[in-house]
C-alpha cells in the first residue's frame, strides 16, 4: 500500500506551530489557514511528497504512479519491439521484408547498422537504461553522479555507440566533466530520457530543471533541451490524468513552452489525414530534431492505441526507436500497463530487471 507524505504546497513536511500570546490576530489567522491547507493536502495528496510538489491531480497518488510506471515500461517494450527493423530508410525494402508478418519483434532482426538478439533493446534503449539505473541508485537525478554512471555504462558497452555518446566519452576522458561533458548534438537522445525523468519528478517544480540536467549530461545543446522538456511536460499532463488529446491541446496553447517545439507540434497537426508512414516521410525519418519530435507527435494525433502506434511507427521506417519510445510512453500512460501486449512483454529479455528499477524510481 502507498503511504502519502503530508506536504505543504511548496513541498515542506507538515509542521505544527505554536501561536505565542501577543503575536496578534493576523498571525493567528494565518496559522489557522495553514493548518487547514495542510489537512487538505493530507486528503488529496501531492504527486511526490519528497520534492516541492506544486501540481494537484484529480487522480489518487497510486494511480498517478501506476501511469508513470506504465509510461516507462511501455517505452522500453516499444524500443525492444522496434529494434529488429530499426534504421531501415527504404520504405519499399521495409514493406517487402515484413510482408504480412507482425513488424513488432520481427524475426530475424534486420537492422542494417547493428545485429542484436531478438528481445534486446536498441542503442537508444541501452542509453535510457543507465539513466533509470542512476535515478534508482541515487534516489533522483544528480547530474554529476549521472555523468559518472553514464560514462561507466558507455565505456563498458559492447554495442553500437552513436556520435553523441562517443563525444560524451571523449569529453569525460579529457577532463570535461559536468556541466561541460555533454556533446554538441541536437538528435533525439533527449526524447528517450523523458519517461524515466517524468516518472521520478511528475508534479514537482523540479521536473523541468531535472529534465534539462539529464539531457545536458549527454547533449549540451539548447534544441535538444527545448524539445525534451516540452515532451516531458506533455507526458506529465497525461500521467497526472489528462487524455492525450487534452494534453496536446494544452501544449498548443501554452506560451511557457519552447516556441520552436510548440511550432513543430502545431505543424505536425496540420498534416492530418495522412498515414503515419506518409507523415513521417514528410517530416523526415532521421534522428535529428525537429523530425524525430514531429513523427511521434503526429502519431499521437493519428493513432488510437499502444499496439497500433508502435506497429505503424515501425513501418514508418528510419529512426523508429527514438520516435517510438515517447509515442509508446504517452499511450501507455493514458491507457495503463494493460495496454501493452503480454506477449510483447515476455519477449523483452531484461524486462524483469527494468521493472524492478521502475518500481524503485516510482514505488507502489
Amino acid at each position: 500500500k502507498l503511504s502519502r507524505r503530508r506536504t505543504m504546497s511548496y513541498g515542506g513536511t507538515r509542521t505544527s506551530y505554536h501561536v505565542w500570546i501577543g503575536v496578534g490576530t493576523t498571525l493567528f489567522i494565518a496559522y489557522i489557514l495553514f493548518t487547514q491547507s495542510s489537512s487538505a493536502d493530507e486528503d488529496t495528496g501531492h504527486v511526490h511528497g519528497g520534492e516541492h510538489p506544486v501540481t494537484h491531480s484529480h487522480l489518487p497518488l497510486e494511480e498517478i504512479r501506476a501511469r508513470a510506471r506504465a509510461a516507462v515500461l511501455g517505452a522500453f517494450v516499444a524500443d525492444a519491439a522496434s529494434m529488429p527493423l530499426h534504421w531501415i530508410y527504404d520504405s519499399n525494402h521495409l514493406n517487402s521484408l515484413v510482408g504480412n508478418q507482425d513488424p513488432a519483434f520481427f524475426s530475424p532482426p534486420s537492422c542494417p547498422f547493428y545485429q542484436y538478439p531478438l528481445g534486446e533493446l536498441s542503442p537508444y534503449g541501452d542509453e535510457a537504461l543507465p539513466l533509470l539505473e542512476s535515478l534508482a541508485k541515487r534516489n533522483g537525478l544528480d547530474p554529476h553522479g549521472f555523468s559518472e554512471d553514464l560514462f561507466k555504462a558507455f565505456s563498458e558497452y559492447k554495442g553500437r555507440l552513436n556520435g553523441a555518446s562517443k563525444e560524451f566519452l571523449e569529453n569525460m576522458k579529457s577532463g570535461r566533466t559536468w556541466p561541460h561533458c555533454g556533446a554538441s548534438n541536437n538528435q533525439a537522445h533527449s526524447l528517450v530520457k523523458v519517461p524515466a525523468v517524468v516518472a521520478r519528478y511528475v508534479g514537482t517544480v523540479e521536473l523541468e530543471i531535472k529534465m534539462e540536467e539529464a539531457i545536458r549530461v549527454h547533449q549540451n545543446h539548447d534544441q535538444a533541451v527545448h524539445f525534451g522538456v516540452t515532451a516531458a511536460k506533455i507526458l506529465e499532463k497525461v500521467v497526472l490524468g489528462d487524455s492525450i488529446s487534452s494534453a496536446l491541446i494544452w501544449a498548443e496553447n501554452n506560451n511557457q513552452l519552447s516556441r520552436e517545439a510548440v511550432s513543430a507540434l502545431k505543424s505536425s497537426k496540420h498534416v492530418q489525414g495522412r498515414t503515419l508512414q506518409d507523415a513521417v516521410a514528410g517530416f523526415g525519418k532521421t534522428c535529428h530534431l525537429p523530425d524525430s519530435f514531429q513523427g511521434p507527435i503526429y502519431g499521437l494525433y493519428s493513432q488510437t492505441n499502444y499496439t497500433q502506434a508502435v506497429r505503424n511507427n515501425i513501418m514508418a521506417g528510419g529512426d523508429s526507436c527514438s520516435r517510438g519510445g515517447f509515442l509508446a510512453a504517452m499511450f501507455a500512460a493514458q491507457d495503463g500497463l494493460g495496454s501493452i501486449p503480454e506477449e510483447w512483454i515476455l519477449q523483452v529479455r531484461r524486462y524483469s530487471d527494468i521493472e524492478n528499477l521502475v518500481f524503485q524510481v516510482s514505488p507502489a
